[in-house]
């Protein structure tokens, strides 16, 4: 009997190391705190809606792409500003590409 459930814990085991991250891919509810979802979940976000899903509340106004332009109370965001989201906007790109697959 020990055999057996050594043997099921490494099969177990097994298939825990083969499953992949993305597997298992939970619907995100919109207004769910990025804080609470790993990392990996946070990258299946497409770029087209990051900053709506993560930053929404600080931006009213987008580009076609999804990229803010201006901010809360409808002023053009400055270019320190737009610099930084860049910044953010190109990381977050290359991990929803290696995320789906497609990097």
């Amino acid at each position: 009997m020990a055999l057996d459930s050594r043997n099921e814990k490494k099969e177990s085991a097994l298939i825990s190391k083969n499953r992949s991250p993305l597997a298992f891919t939970p619907s995100l509810p919109p207004s769910l705190p990025l804080s609470f979802l790993p990392p990996h979940h946070r990258a299946q976000i497409p770029p087209s809606v990051y900053f709506q899903r993560t930053q929404g509340d600080k931006f009213s106004g987008y580009d076609p792409e999804g990229f803010p332009t201006h901010d809360k109370e409808g002023n053009p965001l400055s270019k320190g500003v737009l610099k930084k989201l860049g910044k953010e906007w190109e990381g977050h790109k290359k991990a929803y590409a290696k995320a789906v697959g497609k990097g």
